[in-house]
């Protein structure tokens, strides 16, 4: 399909979610010479799409609440009847097949077991009006598929990889991501709990199509939300949503997401058979904060991988902020126990789980941590008091004087009577 010939509008309305984006997602529709500008779950939502963007044809289920396609297709007869309808249907559908038949449909296809070249088949042989007014600009499908460009844009943005800050603003703002920049905006990212682990077992054997479901299925959980969001597939797994606050509290528009994500949990379970897991960052206002935060939820919602999915973390709560809460129990407690059960229950968090985090955040294992700090306090008292190397070795939380000074030179290759003579030779031990 050359970009230079204008496309079909197409309608999908189905109210069971997986079949309607489903069939939104069955080909490369622009290839063919078709463009699906919506999808709706019942009558009412269809009249309001087909209101303000007529379709050339409409792909409605029979069977649905608040409005059902009989009544669409009535609706439509009497209000646009140069509009093509379709009718999706089931196998044991035939009476009802026959009513909208004769309501007004065109032709019906089998919805379950449909096949893209089945279903272009049946649309080809559709004659609709082809003036050049009733059909769409190529322009404005590429204006409605910019998930690749988002995902694109959002990967320059959190590497930094911009040549000019203003100008690669401008080119956000030209591809549709509006950001008032100066002002709060969020980022929520979602991701597909053990979604490389699925990858790879092949229980994930379509990662693209599953993606762009999800991106519908977040899309969708937003439409009441009321504040301006983008939504955009990032890489592995990941949606990112950006939603700007404007003059709403935090504890608000928190609620507000909490309530989004439990929905497109619901959804992602329901439709996909998938757990997914949030995390919603600090307050953002420029560039450089959107690319800090999504580097932060890369770190945080890594938890997924540790059994700990299905979670709404925050910023807050996230394990890096559990990890730093952590480390200051421990530069306060140096000569209280500091084992492996005290501070897991300190970050709150699985000893097994809390052991990895710990590694990764700061490079090295808990104990050596704990074992550095004390030695670093250690080096501090010897060499500003008099203490007894005994009372130093309990000021830090080590009982075994022995064992302090095996470990002291261990790691200064020093012993604490050497080290203390070197800074303050003048302090005898006693």
């Amino acid at each position: 399909m050359s970009m230079g010939n204008p496309m079909k509008k197409i309608l999908v309305v189905e109210d069971e979610y997986l079949v309607r984006i489903g069939i939104c997602l069955l080909c490369d529709w622009e290839k063919h010479g078709y463009v699906v500008i919506g999808n709706a779950s019942n009558g009412i939502e269809a009249l309001e799409i087909i209101k303000k963007n007529k379709p050339h044809i409409i792909l409605t289920d029979l069977m649905m609440d608040d409005m059902d396609g009989f009544e669409l297709i009535k609706e439509c007869q009497r209000l646009y009847p140069e509009i093509a309808l379709v009718v999706l249907s089931n196998y044991n559908d035939f009476d009802n097949v026959k009513k909208a038949m004769q309501l007004g449909a065109r032709d019906y296809i089998l919805k379950l077991t449909i096949k893209p070249q089945e279903l272009l088949e049946t649309l080809d042989l559709i004659k609709i009006d082809t003036s050049a007014n009733s059909l769409i600009d190529p322009s404005k499908v590429l204006l409605n598929n910019l998930s690749p460009i988002w995902s694109r844009m959002l990967r320059i943005a959190i590497e930094a990889s911009y040549e000019s800050e203003e100008e690669f603003k401008k080119q956000l703002k030209d591809v549709g991501i509006v950001i008032d920049w100066g002002n709060p905006f969020y980022i929520l990212q979602i991701i597909v709990d053990d979604y490389l682990e699925k990858v790879r077992s092949d229980e994930i054997s379509e990662p693209q199509l599953l993606l762009s479901t999800m991106e519908h299925i977040v899309q969708e959980a937003f439409l009441n939300i009321g504040n301006p969001i983008n939504v955009i597939i990032h890489e592995k797994g990941r949606i990112a949503v950006l939603v700007s606050a404007g003059s709403m509290d935090y504890t608000v528009l928190n609620e507000q997401l909490l309530a989004a994500y439990k929905i497109i949990r619901e959804n992602a379970a329901r439709f996909l058979d998938i757990g997914v897991s949030a995390y919603l960052s600090s307050e953002c206002n420029d560039l450089e904060d959107l690319s800090v935060f999504m580097k932060d939820a890369d770190f945080s919602l890594y938890s997924t991988l540790w059994g700990v999915s299905g979670q709404f973390l925050t910023a807050e709560s996230s394990p890096r902020e559990s990890i730093r809460r952590t480390v200051a129990y421990i530069a306060d407690n140096l000569n209280s126990n500091l084992d492996l059960a005290t501070l897991s229950n300190v970050a709150a968090m699985s000893e097994c789980y809390f052991s990895h985090i710990f590694k990764k955040e700061k490079g090295i294992g808990l104990k050596d941590y704990v074992n550095q700090q004390r030695i670093r306090k250690a080096k501090q008292l010897l060499g500003e008091s008099s203490m007894k190397i005994s009372s130093v070795a309990l000021e830090v939380g080590i009982i075994n004087a022995n064992y302090f000074s095996a470990l002291f030179k261990k790691m200064t290759n020093q012993t604490p009577n050497e080290y203390r003579n070197s800074k303050k030779p003048n302090f005898d031990e006693k």
